[in-house]
């Protein structure tokens, strides 16, 4: 399998070219200041074998009890520590 990369700007400009890439089997994966912020695989790969299919609704909620029922105080005098 090939892959390429690309910036967001162009990625815009040639999006049915690496379309048309991605279903003949190359990964692109598109940057934007040159962090890597997405890719462009082919369809197979996203949703077939070995894909996580987990929905995203399954997260909702998932951060209850993370923080304490004082987490704002606790914020504040870690903040006002060094003053």
């Amino acid at each position: 399998m090939k892959n390429a990369t690309c910036g967001v700007d162009e990625a815009r400009t040639h999006l049915p070219e690496l379309i048309d890439r991605a279903k003949a089997g190359t990964i692109t994966i598109i940057t934007r200041r040159g962090q890597p912020m997405a890719a462009l695989v082919p369809v197979d790969m996203a949703i077939g074998a070995g894909a996580r299919s987990a929905s995203f609704l399954a997260l909702a909620g998932s951060g209850a009890g993370l923080y304490s029922a004082a987490h704002g105080t606790d914020v504040a005098s870690q903040r006002d520590e060094w003053r």
